[in-house]
């Protein structure tokens, strides 16, 4: 098994040189690799070497490299290969993007123009549409797994990333919950996740809202210390509405992203398409504007 530090300058498989180290998230290492054969860049996510000894561990990282390359949609991060090192360490080579992550785009509580909130959240409602249309839930949508990813043009292209803990619709086998606890981001899971009961598109459309709420008034619906405390929250509390945050947000608009956060999954769009449709056309019979919101952007 192979450390960050021992990785670099390494060759894996003969094909991918590692360049340099790009992140150390809670899985896996992430770096910038030469492929060798063609000759441009790719990034290699690398499980940590004392992961790769635990059987759910491989298996979570597995499923991830099966069903990003079962939603090819043009954003969604593109899969280029999986296998292991000599030593039994798996590893996945995808496209490399070039641009912030959704997190960093709006750090110290930013809020987004309706406007832009479309624009990011239209394509990834199509790339989870077609992941719901495969059986496939992501299950962990949040700024860190949205990508603006900028091509050599400058165009901007909205990647979604990481379906490391995704979830099959048809297979209730899958071990993602253990111990008591959810396996997630609190501040974006849908009230169902926490209380054990089936899931469907739904769950994602709930954790869009999330989203669509954060990007709007700077702050997620519901906060807390533990994550207990804010998973009881998305069970009992109700939301605060987002116009209450943020004036300019207009009532078409507050109405599909409360829709979208209700607290039975029979309540809310019953597509990320539908979601999609319901918070353009908002925007559209409402008038906002980039104008209209450019004050909010000031930092």
């Amino acid at each position: 098994m192979y450390t960050a530090d021992q990785l670099l300058g390494m060759t894996l498989d003969n094909k991918y040189k590692i360049v340099r180290q790009l992140g150390d998230g809670g899985m896996a290492y992430v770096f910038a690799a030469e492929r060798l054969h063609i000759g441009d860049l790719a990034a290699v996510k690398l499980l940590h070497p004392e992961l790769a000894k635990e059987p759910l561990k491989k298996r979570r990282f597995q499923l991830e490299a099966y069903t990003t390359a079962a939603v090819k949609h043009p954003n969604v991060i593109s899969i280029f290969d999986y296998d292991e090192t000599d030593s039994g360490q798996p590893y996945l080579v995808l496209e490399l993007l070039n641009g912030p992550t959704l997190s960093n785009h709006i750090k110290r509580g930013r809020m987004l123009p309706i406007t832009r909130v479309v624009e990011i959240i239209t394509p990834i409602c199509g790339a989870l549409n077609l992941a719901h249309q495969k059986g496939i839930l992501h299950r962990d949508l949040k700024p860190s797994n949205i990508v603006l990813h900028q091509l050599e043009d400058l165009t901007e292209v909205v990647k979604l990333i990481d379906f490391g803990i995704v979830k099959m619709l048809n297979d209730d086998s899958s071990p993602l919950t253990q111990q008591g606890y959810v396996v997630g981001t609190p501040e974006y899971l849908s009230p169902e996740r926490y209380m054990g009961h089936p899931l469907d598109a739904r769950s994602d459309i709930y954790s869009l809202g999330v989203l669509a709420y954060r990007l709007l008034t700077g702050r997620v619906p519901f906060n807390g210390q533990t994550a207990t405390e804010i998973l009881q929250k998305h069970i009992k509390q109700a939301v605060h509405p987002p116009r209450l945050l943020n004036s300019a947000i207009s009532e078409e608009v507050e109405a599909v992203v409360l829709k979208a956060l209700s607290k039975k999954p029979a309540d809310r769009q019953t597509t990320t398409v539908e979601f999609a449709n319901e918070l353009g056309e908002a925007q559209i019979s409402s008038g906002d504007t980039l104008d209209h919101f450019s004050s909010l952007n000031e930092t």
